[in-house]
């Protein structure tokens, strides 16, 4: 019989509270950094990496699919499973936040800057509603549906991407054709 374990012991193996995944982090942080310069050089807007954050939560549901799966046909499942699931989200949270907060500040007129930043964490709180909504709906005791709640999970945030990526790519068209008017 395999050990078992409370999911408490699996929380600290989040990036950013462990050495490793610290480290794996930091080098990602410096990567999305050098993206970012390379936009800069190529006139590409980092905001184009927005989209990157529903790829990276979808991917992590689709690992919690798999896993799903092989949970309900019976088989032990390794919390590693659970470590790149925390390594994805954690590395769409990290690409999220600082370019949405910084847009939120650079963007908004200065009378409304306070107002805005309320806006972008009251932003945050609907989603962490959302999220509690959609795992309140796990029930550890049907395990058999389980796959298919992740599977509507990833299927939302790979749509999500896909049309964060075409307004994304609107804006930019938008905003190219305004500086060929103006020039």
């Amino acid at each position: 019989e395999a050990a078992q374990f409370p999911l408490t012991r699996i929380q600290p193996l989040k990036p950013g509270s462990n050495l490793v995944p610290s480290a794996a982090v930091h080098a990602l942080l410096v990567l999305v950094r050098r993206g970012a310069v390379w936009a800069r050089r190529h006139r590409v807007a980092v905001a184009g990496l927005t989209p990157f954050v529903g790829v990276a939560a979808g991917a992590g549901f689709a690992v919690l699919v798999v896993a799903a799966r092989l949970a309900a046909d019976g088989q032990q499942v390794s919390p590693m499973w659970l470590t790149v699931v925390y390594l994805l989200h954690t590395c769409g949270e990290l690409t999220l936040s600082p370019v949405g907060l910084s847009s939120m500040t650079k963007l908004a007129p200065f009378k409304f800057k306070g107002q805005m930043m309320g806006v972008w964490f009251m932003a945050a709180a609907l989603g962490n509603l959302i999220a509690g909504l959609v795992g309140g709906r796990v029930d550890p005791e049907k395990l058999q549906d389980m796959p298919a709640l992740f599977q509507q999970t990833s299927i939302f945030l790979f749509i999500a991407a896909v049309v964060c990526g075409l307004l994304v790519f609107a804006k930019n068209a938008a905003v190219t054709e305004a500086h060929q008017v103006r020039n």
